[in-house]
């Protein structure tokens, strides 16, 4: 991929759904209007990431004003065509192997069915004011540029990248089929989402659970909670709240399941400050056995969570 002399290219970055692969500062410079380049255009040779994605996004940033994006694609395969690549913008170009031919289009937002999933939970339970993850390609970087709506309503972007998206979906979405709604500059991408009006999660990460102790660190079993002592259970798809003083208040009521045994948590709500994160505050009964890996969930009516491991002192 050659940056044409003519314009200036502030940087372009290059990733697969494994991973970047491709970062590149300023390629080429011209001073004031009418005098010449400064520095060559340079020709950019990139491998595949991991030898076997067939799609990159590739990314163009922003050029200074009064200029602009212009760079060539060049397929080195045999036979391999030539395609231009201009812009007076942000630009984001989809690069697609065929076998052993390569083409780049728009970077149209697009997603599988099965692409969008809980983020706690990883399932496909969504309810109002949830956090989404949705797994694509065409997203780009830049969420200013970038809408995301469900049925109808506009959805916060919690963050972007070109094969993957975080989304929270407004507490005033209705519930049953809606359609979850993409945009941005190279074109629009739509399928329906079934919402319920809970879909409890627990957050956790390989290696770790989102559950504090009272003193705020993280449980582990090497720092596990004490009986009689109060933990915290950060999650996402409580539903609709309720405004009570300073805090936002989950109206469906929220049991917490510990190893079979229901918890009646003396908050269950929004986190303050942090749109779309709902925390559940309980207290383990002193007289509850100790151990490690305690199955620990969360359960609004019919509807339960993922469970997680509680390590318990």
């Amino acid at each position: 991929m050659t940056p044409n002399r003519s314009a200036i290219c502030t940087s372009v970055a290059g990733s697969s759904f494994s991973r970047s692969c491709l970062s590149i500062p300023v390629l080429d410079a011209v001073a004031a209007a009418g005098a010449s380049a400064t520095t060559s255009a340079k020709e950019l040779n990139f491998l595949a990431c991991d030898g076997v994605d067939s799609t990159y996004e590739l990314d163009f940033a922003k050029p200074p004003p009064n200029a602009g994006v212009a760079a060539t694609f060049r397929d080195f395969s045999i036979s391999g065509a030539l395609q231009q690549i201009v812009g007076t913008a942000a630009l984001a170009k989809l690069a697609t192997s065929s076998g052993t031919k390569w083409s780049v289009a728009d970077a149209a937002p697009w997603f599988p069915e099965n692409g969008v999933v809980n983020s706690a939970s990883a399932t496909a339970d969504f309810a109002p004011g949830a956090i989404l993850t949705i797994y694509g390609a065409g997203f780009g970087y830049d969420p200013a540029t970038t809408r995301v709506e469900a049925g109808g309503v506009a959805c916060r972007i919690v963050y972007v990248a070109p094969f993957q998206m975080s989304i929270q979906l407004p507490e005033t979405v209705p519930t049953g089929s809606v359609s979850l709604r993409i945009s941005n500059p190279s074109g629009t991408f739509e399928r329906n989402l079934n919402i319920r009006n809970v879909a409890p999660g627990i957050f956790a990460f390989p290696g770790q659970v989102a559950i504090t102790n009272q003193n705020g660190s993280l449980n582990s079993i090497s720092n596990p909670a004490t009986r009689g002592q109060a933990i915290v259970i950060y999650s996402t798809g409580l539903g609709i709240t309720a405004t009570q003083g300073n805090l936002s208040v989950a109206t469906v009521p929220v049991q917490v399941v510990l190893a079979g045994q229901e918890l009646t948590p003396f908050f269950a709500g929004g986190t303050p400050g942090i749109p779309g994160l709902y925390q559940v505050n309980v207290v383990i009964p002193a007289t509850f056995a100790p151990g490690l890996g305690i199955p620990i969930s969360l359960r609004q009516g019919t509807a339960n969570s993922n469970s997680v491991p509680l390590a318990i002192q």
